[in-house]
């Protein structure tokens, strides 16, 4: 798995699930770093970019909720619970079980 997939999964278990765009990137002085953004249901997005290691940004991840008050599985939809993690990781998988999801509550 890689820093990428596990961001991924992390923002997913906080219901941040929609437009997910994690991208590995060489910063100044040959860093390497994550440009991150996520946003969930209501809209609320979370932007992080910079050149950190991968548990800089699981830590921010985690204080992110934290300071939002949302707990991880708070946010995560029924229909995430079955899935097998290379099926969660899949965009159009997720998409499409978002969209599902999202014409059943409207």
């Amino acid at each position: 798995m890689s820093g990428k997939d596990f961001i991924t999964l992390l923002l997913c278990l906080y219901g941040y699930d929609r437009d997910i765009d994690v991208k590995l990137y060489r910063g100044e002085y040959n860093c390497y770093g994550y440009d991150i953004y996520a946003k969930n249901k209501d809209g609320d997005e979370y932007i992080n970019d910079g050149c950190e290691g991968l548990t800089f940004y699981i830590k921010d991840i985690i204080c992110y909720m934290e300071h939002r008050g949302v707990s991880p599985y708070d946010g995560i939809l029924d229909t995430h619970y079955s899935l097998n993690v290379k099926d969660f990781l899949n965009e159009d998988t997720r998409n499409r079980l978002l969209k599902q999801y999202d014409n059943l509550n409207k």
